[in-house]
């Protein structure tokens, strides 16, 4: 009998499982959200997309550097899932204000600073997303007002006698 090692198994690295108060989050705000726009979803899949929404915030708030721009993101997500109202805005960020911070290892006034900042990403978000606009710069929306030509506020000034 030879002594061969066998080959070791690559252990992969899986991320740990959300947190029971981020699934209830997530139930909860499907719940919310399935009541008042013509979300295309069903609850349980509305559940499953939100619980990533949900971690998303969550490593956002006690992320470091802390970058809030992530709920933007989170804000274009509810728009593409038809929650267009203000009332589906409205109901969202209610309950990520009372629940969010929940049970994460982050000061109080940490996290109510940065739980604000995150909250007005997501309203931002959603605001630009329903318009129609891209992250990356504002795309033209029928009904917009033409851009002002250039040197058309100087037009309106008075002229400066130091100038002329």
């Amino acid at each position: 009998m030879t002594n061969q090692r066998r080959p070791r198994r690559r252990v992969r690295r899986l991320r740990p499982p959300p947190s029971s108060a981020a699934v209830a989050l997530a139930a909860d705000w499907a719940w919310e959200l399935s009541g008042v726009d013509h979300v295309q979803l069903g609850r349980t899949e509305l559940e499953l997309g939100l619980r990533g929404q949900v971690e998303i915030l969550r490593r956002a708030l006690v992320g470091e550097p802390f970058q809030p721009q992530c709920g933007a993101g989170v804000g274009a997500y509810l728009v593409g899932l038809q929650a267009t109202g203000a009332e589906a805005l409205r109901r969202t960020l209610l309950l990520l204000a009372e629940r969010l911070p929940g049970d994460l290892p982050i000061s109080p006034e940490a996290a109510r600073y940065r739980l604000t900042r995150l909250l007005v990403e997501i309203a931002a978000g959603w605001a630009d997303a329903a318009r129609g606009e891209s992250p990356a710069g504002r795309t033209a929306v029928p009904g917009d007002l033409p851009a002002p030509r250039p040197g058309a506020d100087r037009a309106a000034e008075p002229p400066n006698p130091w100038f002329e």
